[in-house]
Order: structure tokens, then sequence, then C-alpha cells
């Protein structure tokens, strides 16, 4: 671990997690550190265990930059796609929390001031939110399918209906003491935390894009085949439903239509780990009708 404090009382902490991101994590830091605020931010970077230099690349950008409030986190083992961010978020301290990952970057510099201030002055919201790019790695833009959220704030209900906030786009208040470190394994992936965190109020809107999502075809959601995301989708929102009491059941499987057969059944034994009685109750879930 290695790690440095120059931000007295930062309000904003960057959780960045990489692996083998050595050659876009210095875009992603610098997109960071270009951030102009009126309060201190800090950056916490969650290498997992890298095998392509990602932690010595972050070593010395943060060299470069000695007034940046850095901490980098050299694991030497690799937790995975949700021990490392779940982990790296225990060494969160300050009101508010970004999560962003290594290959994409912020585009715009007055982002997290435009969201603590739309914070600050809607105090019944958890989170602030805005659109976002989707780029190949070659810069072209890539139109995203689906209904454009309006600005202004919303709840849980309305995300059926409307589209994913990318979570390069979201500033969420800190309520991470809320959540046990079993719960977080699971609710710190994209969709999860933000459906939680909605749980716990509303999160404001800006319909202007301030973050971009690289599509890479190698990140730790990319990189996955289209089947192994469905799976993954189907188990983390039964997960959710299951959170919920059930009270949205109907919404997700519409939104979500799971995959029949055994394939899925033994993707979710291992996965959702909670025991006989859990993974019944998903078998039966995921069979039954919309």
């Amino acid at each position: 671990m290695n790690g440095k404090q120059t931000s007295p009382d930062p309000l904003v902490t960057v959780v960045v997690t990489a692996y083998n991101q050595a050659d876009l994590v210095e875009r992603c830091l610098d997109s960071v550190a270009a951030q102009k605020t009126s309060f201190g931010v800090r950056i916490v970077v969650a290498d997992d265990a890298s095998t392509d230099g990602t932690a010595d690349v972050v070593r010395a950008w943060s060299a470069k930059r000695p007034e940046v409030d850095l901490e980098l986190i050299a694991r030497e083992a690799n937790l995975g796609l949700d021990g490392n961010p779940a982990e790296a978020l225990r060494h969160v301290r300050t009101p508010f929390f970004h999560i962003l990952e290594s290959d994409d970057y912020w585009c715009d510099e007055s982002k997290l001031q435009r969201q603590v201030d739309a914070l600050d002055a809607h105090p019944e919201c958890i989170a602030c939110g805005h659109s976002t790019e989707y780029r190949k790695m070659d810069g072209e833009l890539v139109q995203v399918k689906g209904r454009r959220l309006k600005e202004g704030a919303f709840r849980v209900d309305d995300l059926f209906t409307t589209q994913f906030v990318h979570r390069s786009a979201v500033l969420f208040r800190n309520f991470l003491d809320e959540i046990s470190d079993d719960d977080l394994s699971w609710i710190v992936r994209d969709v999860c935390f933000f459906y939680y965190a909605l749980s716990k109020g509303k999160i404001i809107y800006f319909d202007r894009p301030m973050s971009v999502y690289s599509i890479t075809g190698i990140g730790t959601w990319s990189g996955l085949s289209a089947e192994k995301k469905k799976e993954r989708l189907q188990c983390l929102y039964y997960r959710l439903d299951r959170y919920f009491g059930f009270k949205y059941t109907a919404k997700f499987r519409h939104q979500y239509l799971p995959h029949e057969g055994k394939k899925l059944f033994s993707f979710a034994v291992p996965y959702l780990r909670k025991g006989r009685r859990l993974i019944v109750s998903f078998a039966k879930w995921s069979r039954s009708s919309p």
C-alpha cells in the first residue's frame, strides 16, 4: 500500500478501481485531478493485483502530482469484480463518494462542483447523476438505446421506464456505514448500488454529459460475454428484488426476462452463496411468469 495525504478535510472521495489498465489509468486520474472545486478531493486507487504494471503507473503519476491527495491500494491477491470495489469503499471517510473504473473518465471540469452544489441544495436526494457518453477506443460515439432521463429528481419506481444512469456519472452521499460487508459484496455492482441508494432517497439528474464510458471489450464488465452478462444480471436482480421484499418482481421480470435452463441455475448456485433456501427461491423466481 502506498498513500499520501495533502488535502485537509476533503469533502469527496473518488474510488478508482483498476485491473490491468496500465494504458488507460492515467487518463482517468488526469480527469479527476482536473476538477475545479471549492473543496478537497481525495482519490483512492484500488489496483486488483494487476499483472501489467498498473500500480507502478499510478505510483509514477502520483509522484508527478504531489498536490493530489491519492492513496494507492496495491493488492497482492486478486479480489475480483465485486471484492475489489467493496473493500475499497471501506476506505471512504468523506461526506460524499464516487466510484470510477480506471478505463472510464470525466469530460467536464465542473462535474463534482455541480453535483455537490446540487446535493447541498436538495437534502432529500441521496445521489446526483448526469448523462454519459459511450465511446469506442478510437473515440467514436456510440448511441445508446433507451429512453433518456429528463432533468430533475426521481425515485426507484422511475427506473423501470427510463435509462440507467452509468456509475461513472453518480456522486453519492456517504451511507456506507449502513451496509454490512456481506450485503456490500453484491450491492457494490453498478445497477444494484444504484437501486439500493434510491431506496434511501431520490436522485437528482442533469442531462449534461460529464463522463465517458470506454467500450474497450477487455474491462471487468465489457470483457464478459453477452451470456455471462445476462446471467450475472439475473442473479443480481433477484437479490435486489429480494431486498425490496419482492415488491417489484413483475417489473424486474418484465424488464429483465430471465434465461431458462440448467446453465443459469448452475451459475446461480455458487454466485448467490446464501444457502439452499435462497437458491431454491431464485429457481422459482426465474421460472415464474412476468
